[in-house]
């Protein structure tokens, strides 16, 4: 009993000085008749925030440390186990943070997900070949392509947590503070925490019809409808297209579709300049154009071609052309 109230009184005091949300359990978690302690408490500011967990094997004193703390500006965010939990004899400590921090834990991804761990995975391989040396003359920033994903019904979003293979996680991995001594680790593990419910709601009504197609953006991605069957054509992520400081913040600000393709114009807010995304959402390609605006610009694609303030600035027919040129592999 002595044990039990000094690992209280240690962990209880740990959470005053972090924050004022705090939430206390003591139980015993493994089952080995002592009991264990935990501490989950919340730290955050205006930009950043997350949920940090601390326990206490009541046994052998060793302590446990989690957290999620990540960007308001993430839609997902990067999640590493630390080595101990994964030691056998403390399954039951690494069973109860994923319970306490994680909403909800699946084993397959989304297709919003996976659109945005394709995306990345695409990114990075053509960064690492001679591809990717373009010149300031290329009407292309990045290029990455995805699987499209159809599915029988509009997208619904849910915040869960997806465990990721080693070679996968270690590619797409990033943190907003240090990384850990451990990400070097063979069997590092760990995954990410999908928060798809930021990505916004869509309308009723679409928001764009093209031909056969219907078009429906939310506040950061858009999915189109085609022969009665549902799919993502753009999801913003900070660590593939860039995303504004807190996703409050719409990022999809106006779409344009020419046959197959829908071009986004995309905001960050970090300044006042917005981007262009171009999208063949049947083949699963995906370009940011060397070209951007302003917010107060006004932006029509009219008979084939783009103008800002109704100057002709860009000519679709080139764009399609040489999206499909650098894609032809």
């Amino acid at each position: 009993m002595k044990l039990l109230v000094f690992t209280s009184i240690l962990l209880f005091s740990g959470c005053l000085s972090f924050s004022q949300d705090k939430k206390w359990v003591g139980e015993d978690i493994n089952r080995d008749g002592i009991s264990d302690s935990i501490c989950v408490f919340y730290d955050g500011g205006t930009g950043f925030g997350g949920w940090y967990l601390k326990m206490i094997n009541g046994k052998t004193q060793e302590i446990l440390e989690m957290d999620i703390w990540s960007c308001f500006c993430r839609t997902k965010s990067c999640v590493l186990i630390p080595p101990a939990f994964l030691k056998p004899q403390n399954k039951a400590f690494l069973d109860r943070a994923k319970k306490e921090l994680f909403r909800e834990e699946r084993t397959v991804a989304d297709p919003a997900l996976q659109w945005i761990i394709d995306g990345q995975l695409s990114l990075m391989e053509r960064r690492m070949g001679v591809d990717f040396n373009l010149d300031e003359n290329f009407p292309f920033q990045l290029l990455f392509k995805y699987r499209p994903v159809w599915l029988d019904s509009i997208p619904e979003h849910s915040d869960y947590y997806l465990a990721l293979d080693t070679n996968t996680l270690k590619k797409i991995y990033s943190t907003d503070g240090d990384t850990p001594d451990f990400f070097n680790d063979q069997n590092l593990t760990g995954g990410v925490l999908m928060n798809s419910t930021i990505l916004g709601n869509y309308s009723a009504g679409a928001t764009l019809i093209s031909g056969e197609n219907e078009f429906y953006a939310s506040a950061h991605s858009v999915v189109v409808k085609r022969k009665n069957k549902w799919s993502y054509a753009f999801v913003t992520d900070y660590g593939l297209t860039g995303a504004p400081n807190k996703m409050r913040w719409p990022s999809v600000k106006q779409i344009f579709v020419q046959g197959d393709y829908l071009v986004v114009r995309h905001s960050q807010l970090t300044d006042d300049i917005e981007r262009f995304f171009v999208v063949n959402f049947i083949e699963g390609k995906c370009a940011e154009l060397n070209r951007n605006c302003t917010s107060e610009d006004i932006v029509e694609l009219r008979d084939g071609v783009f103008l800002v303030n109704g100057t002709p600035v860009l000519a679709f027919k080139e764009i399609a052309a040489k999206l499909t040129e650098y894609f032809q592999d």
